[in-house]
C-alpha cells in the first residue's frame, strides 16, 4: 500500500482504498501515509506558514507523499506540468525537516 499510494493521484487514491476494501473487508482502516507522524504533519503546517503557502490538505499530503518516498528510495523524481507546486513541495519538505531537527541534503539534477 505504502509503495503505490504516493504514486497516485487524489482521484486514484480514494479508488485505489475502495478496491483495498472490496479485496480485504476484514483489514482495519488506516491512512496510506503509514509512516506519517502527527509531529512531522504539524511541522509540515508550520513550514506551510512560514514559507508564506496555505497549508491546504491535498498540498500537505502531497509533501507527506514525498516523504514517505523518499524514506524507501534513495531519490525521486518530481514531475508535473508547470506552476503545480512541485518547487514549493520540495521546499517545505526541507523545511519540515529542518523544524524536526533533520539534517536534509536536496539536490536539482537537469535530465537534458
Amino acid at each position: 500500500r505504502g509503495s503505490t499510494a504516493t504514486k497516485l493521484t487524489a482521484e486514484d487514491a480514494v479508488i485505489f482504498e475502495g478496491i483495498l476494501r472490496d479485496v480485504f473487508p476484514t483489514a482495519r482502516e488506516q491512512s496510506l501515509l503509514l509512516g506519517a507522524s502527527e509531529g512531522f504533519q504539524k511541522a509540515v503546517d508550520q513550514a506551510c506558514v512560514s514559507l508564506s503557502l496555505e497549508p491546504e490538505p491535498t498540498f500537505t499530503l502531497k509533501v507527506l507523499q514525498m516523504r514517505e518516498a523518499l524514506e524507501m528510495r534513495w531519490s525521486a523524481f518530481i514531475i508535473g506540468p508547470a506552476s503545480c507546486g512541485k518547487s514549493r513541495a520540495i521546499a517545505t519538505l526541507e523545511d519540515a525537516h529542518r523544524k524536526m531537527g533533520t539534517t536534509t541534503s536536496m539536490r536539482a539534477l537537469n535530465p537534458k
